[in-house]
């Protein structure tokens, strides 16, 4: 099972870590790398992860190379079940994680970057992630840049050849082919590039059918008689095309209002050559 299917939840009782906290019955101490002692117990931190235990041998008195904050919120974190985190301590608390395995660590910290990513950040969280966050959580990642790709400065200047090429493989970034070339060709990145690695790139733009968040609907109408088809315009290619059967109106239908509710098409009223009267119907948009 991935970290990030974990559940971080808090234990019903903080009886152990008020034990902790006042130093009663602890059997050994980690110092942290500037000086400060934490009394706990062996049996309470063992339980953070194998590699931490593991690190505890004979001796009752350990030193990480770890900042007092940060030893602070794993000895919570083993206590109490949770614990916080923030932009000062989150590379060195992502550190820790990795370097004892501490997953539940990893989890809470893989939250924090996905819900705080904005649009000053992402690129410094995009690093973080790729060296210690799993495949599911830079896909969250991922996912944020594709949908706000426009407005993310200097992003072909900031991502690697490698990243552009996975961006510009996805469907879901939100932008035009004519902008896309146009933020390659004034990249100074980019124009450093080989031969190769630049047509590769624009071969994806040009290439790769893309899906914006909206799209424009035209459903049913008249065609020298009502129809009941559905075409769709991509904005981000600039064009029209004819929904799979499945979508078409029941019925053919011309005149008709419609409406979209909780991602369901609504035509109401209209003419149809199936009912000379008002037809309402609804279905469910791919």
């Amino acid at each position: 099972m991935c970290y990030c299917e974990k559940t971080v939840k808090c234990v019903a009782t903080f009886e152990l870590f008020e034990l902790q906290q006042t130093n009663k019955f602890t059997d050994r101490t980690l110092q942290s790398q500037d000086g400060a002692v934490f009394s706990i117990h062996t049996i309470v931190m063992s339980s953070l992860s194998p590699d931490f235990r593991d690190m505890m041998p004979e001796e009752t008195h350990h030193c990480l190379p770890y900042s007092t904050e940060v030893i602070s919120t794993i000895v919570e974190l083993a206590y109490t079940g949770a614990t916080t985190t923030k932009e000062s301590i989150l590379e060195e608390q992502l550190q820790m994680a990795a370097h004892y395995n501490i997953t539940l660590l990893t989890k809470i910290c893989s939250d924090f970057v996905v819900s705080t990513l904005t649009l000053i950040n992402w690129h410094e969280r995009y690093r973080l992630g790729q060296k210690f966050l799993c495949k599911h959580t830079l896909e969250q990642m991922m996912m944020f840049i594709c949908v706000n790709f426009t407005k993310l400065n200097n992003v072909a200047e900031l991502l690697t050849v490698e990243d552009m090429e996975t961006v510009l493989k996805r469907e879901d970034v939100n932008c035009t082919t004519d902008r896309l070339l146009l933020i390659l060709n004034t990249c100074v990145a980019f124009k450093c590039l080989s031969d190769y690695q630049q047509a590769k790139l624009t071969e994806l733009v040009s290439t790769v059918s893309r899906k914006p968040p909206d799209v424009l609907i035209s459903l049913g109408g008249w065609e020298s008689a009502p129809s009941k088809k559905m075409e769709v315009f991509n904005c981000l290619s600039n064009i029209w095309f004819q929904a799979p059967a499945n979508l078409n109106l029941p019925v053919p239908l011309a005149y008709h209002g419609m409406e979209v509710i909780n991602n369901r098409v609504f035509t109401i009223g209209g003419y149809s050559n199936h009912a000379t009267q008002g037809t309402e119907t609804g279905f469910r948009g791919g």
